[in-house]
């Protein structure tokens, strides 16, 4: 071939290359397109991750072993949001991902051989907060105590410590409200309302110490 004949062919394939690049159109291509084979006896696990009810790419999935935790693979979702899990051994599976800010549900899963298993992670950005906290008598958990989540002169809320003194509320509109304990009868707690903001997807603490005087 002439020196005019090389440098016509590698203008040609210059151009077919710079048509692909600029001009071309890219299609979504199944596992058999690359080559990958389905194991008879296996199964697969394909799904969405999903922020609020919209698709999130660029998240990892981590995939695990249900019965021991132990992780069998790992997928960061495409641009649909879509991941994908082939060849697993039949089995119970648990799914999990975090997204920054987000609460994101944990997923069970079975799978079944030779057969195709679609989930959904749902994760949502939290409107509300919670309150947790302790009293203790004499540096030991109260049990029993009343608490109340207030917000003004509204009692938005009541409990009583468990039998390590601890209380929680969940769910709990975002602002200012007011944690108030009933002292129980000899006990001296000289605070007994704390002040305390909640944020959304956060968890205020108001804790009490009190003191049981020793008997006269």
């Amino acid at each position: 071939m002439t020196d005019g004949g090389r440098r016509l062919l590698r203008l040609g394939l210059l151009a077919v290359i710079l048509a692909s690049v600029w001009g071309g159109k890219c299609s979504r291509q199944g596992p058999e397109f690359f080559g990958i084979v389905m194991v008879p006896g296996t199964g697969s696990l394909s799904g969405i991750v999903t922020l609020d009810g919209e698709e999130q790419e660029g998240v990892l999935v981590i995939l695990t072993l249900s019965q021991n935790n132990t992780t069998v693979d790992t997928f960061v979702t495409d641009d649909d949001g879509r991941f994908t899990f082939l060849n697993l051994d039949p089995g119970d599976y648990t799914l999990s991902t975090t997204i920054e800010d987000a609460d994101c549900e944990e997923v069970e899963a079975e799978v079944d051989a030779d057969e195709l298993t679609e989930v959904t992670l749902p994760c949502t950005i939290p409107t509300t907060g919670a309150v947790m906290g302790e009293v203790t008598v004499d540096a030991t958990g109260a049990a029993g105590v009343a608490v109340e989540l207030r917000m003004g002169g509204t009692i938005l809320a009541t409990t009583t410590t468990d039998p390590n003194g601890d209380y929680q509320f969940t769910e709990v509109a975002p602002g200012g409200k007011v944690v108030r304990i009933t002292p129980p009868e000899g006990v001296t707690c000289p605070i007994t309302e704390r002040n305390v903001t909640i944020v959304a997807g956060e968890t205020a603490t108001a804790n009490f110490d009190c003191t049981q005087p020793p008997p006269p």
